[in-house]
């Protein structure tokens, strides 16, 4: 939501639900990766967001890639 209200993505996604939530090994140790799906991007390349979050639950990043 804070994404979509600062301007950072479309609001189309503001009703996207999580697709899958996965512990990962990030740069600092173990994470949270979020996967959410928005099927109506054009951009097929964007219509995937990953967010990733600490373990109690701090928003670290958030991308279009995965990494």
């Amino acid at each position: 939501d804070s994404l979509v209200s600062s301007g950072k993505l479309d609001a189309s996604w503001k009703a996207v639900k999580h697709e899958k939530i996965e512990q990962v090994d990030g740069k600092k140790g173990k994470e949270w990766k979020v996967t959410f799906k928005n099927p109506q991007v054009t951009d097929a390349s964007k219509q995937t967001l990953y967010v990733f979050l600490s373990l109690p639950g701090n928003v670290v990043a958030a991308n279009f890639t995965g990494k």
